[in-house]
C-alpha cells in the first residue's frame, strides 16, 4: 500500500501537460510532427493538398501527421502538450496487473493522452491462484489486488488506493488515501469510517474491515463533491465500504495523466496484483490466476483505458507472475514479470486518408454532392451507396445508379439530375409526383 520510495528519485523530472485550444471559425493552418492526441468539436476538415481528414464531434483520437496542414470549418480542435515521459521497465517483480500511464505505444512511436473520470471500476475473478508471500515475518500465502487512482481537487493531488487482501485463508477489504501534492503527505480534517495514521514523517488514512470468502469482485473508487468538501467514496460490488471527506475541497476528478506527481511517481490509473503489505510485501505466483478487468466511468459509462500496461510503479507490493492480455483487461498467472503494452486502443488519424481505430483500419471517403461534400470514414469493403438528395420541392438524384465497395481513400463526384415536386389536380382529386427539370 506504501507507495514505492525509490521513485522519489524522479521527482526532479515532474513536469506538467496541458491542452492547447484552437477555435477555429474558418480556415486554420496548423503544423504538426509525429503523432499528437487531440480532442474535438464541430466539424472539421483537414486538407493537405486534398482533403486528408474528417474530424465530427465531439471526438478524441491520435493525429500523426508530418508538416502544414489546413483545419476547415467550424469548431474546436485541443491538441495534448507534454515534454515527454517514459513508461516505467521493470524485468522482475513489481505491481502486475492492468496500468493505464496516459502513454500509448503506437508502432514504435509514443503517444500521449489524458483521462478523466467520476468513478473508476476494477473487476477481478479468482482461478484458484496459488500466491506465496513473503517479508520480514517469513513466509506465508499472503498477496493483495489493488485498485489505485489519483484524484484531483481544488490544486491538490491524492491517492486512493482500494484492496482485497488474502492471508492464509482469510480475506480482508482495505482503503487507503495519501495527499501527494507536495513533499510530504498531510491529511487534516480527513474524516471516514477508519483513522489518520503516520508512516515516518508522512500521515495517510486508511480502513479495514474482513471479508467473508470469494472468488470474484469488483473494487470501486467514485469521487463527487458536496457542501464545500470532496467526498471519496470507496465500494466492494457495489456495496460502500467507506466514505472519506476531505475539508475545504473544490470538485473532484479522477485523473490519469502522462507525467509524475510532486512525489515523483507516475500519475496512473492501476488494477494490479501484488504482496500482501509491509508485513510480506513480496509475493509469487506458483499456480493458477487471477483475471482482471479495469474501467474509467463518465457520464456514467464505463470504458477500459486507452491504452494499458501490465506493470504498475506506485504501490511497493510486488509479485513475480506473468502478464498475458485478455481482450481489454489481462490474466496475471506464473512466469516472469516483464513490463508490456497489453492493447492501445486509440483512432489513429494518419493525415493521408487512411485511419487505424483499435486494430481496425479506416478509409476517407468523400462524396461532392449539390448540396456540398460530405466526408465520412469507411471499412474496407463497405459498400457505399450515392444518395437521393431533398431540398424543398426539389430533388436530386444520380444520372447512374453508382455502388461502390471500399478498398482506398476515394473521392467520387457523381452527377445528379434535378427533379420537381409537382401537383396535378382534377376531377375532384390530386396527384403528386416528379418532373424531369429537363427532358433526358
Amino acid at each position: 500500500m506504501r507507495f514505492a520510495p525509490a521513485l522519489l528519485l524522479l521527482s526532479a523530472l515532474a513536469f506538467a501537460c496541458y491542452t492547447a485550444v484552437i477555435p477555429i471559425d474558418g480556415n486554420y493552418t496548423l503544423y504538426l510532427q509525429g503523432p499528437r492526441y487531440a480532442e474535438w468539436n464541430g466539424s472539421l476538415l483537414v486538407y493537405r493538398g486534398g482533403l486528408v481528414a474528417a474530424l465530427h464531434g465531439p471526438g478524441s483520437g491520435v493525429l500523426w501527421g508530418n508538416g502544414t496542414y489546413t483545419l476547415a470549418g467550424k469548431g474546436e480542435l485541443g491538441l495534448l502538450v507534454c515534454p515527454g515521459f517514459a513508461v516505467p521497465s521493470a524485468e522482475g517483480p513489481g505491481p502486475l496487473g492492468v496500468v493505464d500511464y496516459g502513454v500509448a505505444d503506437l508502432w514504435g512511436a509514443e503517444a500521449f493522452f489524458t483521462q478523466r473520470a467520476e468513478a473508476v471500476v476494477g473487476c477481478f475473478n479468482l482461478t484458484s491462484p496459488l500466491i506465496i508471500g513473503s517479508g520480514p515475518l517469513g513466509a506465508a500465502p499472503a498477496y493483495s489486488i489493488q485498485l489505485n487512482a489519483y484524484v484531483e481537487v481544488g490544486g491538490r493531488l491524492y491517492w486512493a488506493q482500494a484492496l482485497v487482501r488474502y492471508f492464509n485463508g482469510s480475506f480482508n477489504f482495505l482503503d487507503n488515501l495519501w495527499n501527494f501534492t507536495g513533499p510530504s503527505s498531510t491529511l487534516y480534517g480527513v474524516v471516514g469510517s477508519g483513522v489518520v495514521a503516520y508512516y515516518g514523517r508522512d500521515m495517510y488514512y486508511y480502513y479495514e474491515r474482513g471479508l467473508a470468502p470469494l472468488s470474484s469482485a469488483c473494487l470501486t473508487i467514485s469521487a463527487r463533491s458536496a457542501d464545500g468538501a470532496a467526498l471519496a467514496f470507496f465500494y466492494l460490488n457495489n456495496t460502500l465500504m467507506d466514505e472519506v471527506r476531505i475539508p475545504d475541497a473544490g470538485e473532484p476528478r479522477i485523473v490519469v495523466e502522462p507525467e509524475y506527481s510532486p512525489r515523483g511517481l507516475p500519475i496512473d490509473l492501476e488494477l494490479v496484483v501484488g504482496g500482501y503489505g509491509s508485513s510480506y510485501p513480496d509475493a509469487k505466483l506458483l499456480g493458477g490466476n487471477i483475471s482482471l478487468a479495469l474501467y474509467l466511468v463518465s457520464g456514467g459509462v464505463a470504458e477500459p483505458p486507452l491504452a494499458a500496461w501490465s506493470a504498475g510503479a506506485s504501490t511497493r507490493e510486488r509479485i513475480y507472475a506473468s502478464v498475458t492480455p485478455a481482450g481489454r483487461g489481462a490474466v496475471v498467472g506464473a512466469g516472469r514479470p516483464l513490463q508490456a503494452q497489453l492493447y492501445a486502443d486509440l483512432c489513429v488519424y494518419f493525415l493521408n486518408g487512411t485511419a487505424n481505430c483499435g486494430g481496425e483500419k479506416r478509409y476517407l471517403v468523400s462524396l461532392v454532392l449539390p448540396n456540398g461534400t460530405k466526408a465520412f470514414w469507411a471499412a474496407p469493403g463497405a459498400n457505399i451507396s450515392i444518395p437521393i438528395i431533398y431540398a424543398g420541392r426539389i430533388r436530386y438524384i444520380p444520372m447512374q445508379p453508382i455502388s461502390i465497395e471500399v478498398d482506398k481513400p476515394a473521392e467520387i463526384t457523381p452527377s445528379y439530375a434535378a427533379q420537381y415536386e409537382v401537383v396535378v389536380r382534377g376531377l375532384g382529386r390530386s396527384w403528386e409526383l416528379w418532373a424531369n427539370a429537363t427532358p433526358p
